[in-house]
């Protein structure tokens, strides 16, 4: 699995959702699925070191897991969007820090 850096603030809020979050389905999931297995497989569409050109891409993992959530919760793809943004539990299952840059709806309906 990759690894994020976290800020100061990630760790202080990890600390307060941890108890929270380790009751979350989310949490059971994330223990419950070989993710380095999945991971093997979406490797297969990891263009990000291509030289291809064009902004920064997000890690088919991540966006695996995105859609995951999406797929589980019934959310659009704006609705995804706005989820990540404020849903510390989807930033936790995600991997991801709080000042991380999040895809946007589009780039959600395009990996869809």
């Amino acid at each position: 699995m990759e690894k994020f850096n976290n800020s100061f603030a990630d760790f202080e809020i990890s600390k307060s959702i941890e108890a929270r979050y380790s009751k979350h389905p989310l949490y059971k999931i994330e223990r419950l699925v070989d993710w380095e297995m999945i991971a093997s497989i979406l490797q297969k569409a990891d263009f990000r070191y291509e030289g291809r050109v064009g902004g920064e891409c997000y890690s088919p993992l991540f966006m695996f897991m995105i859609l995951f959530i999406q797929r589980l919760c019934g959310f659009s793809d704006e609705q995804m969007e706005d989820q990540i943004y404020a849903n510390l539990f989807y930033k936790a299952f995600c991997r991801i820090s709080l000042d991380s840059k999040i895809p946007d709806s589009t780039t959600i309906g395009r990996w869809r």
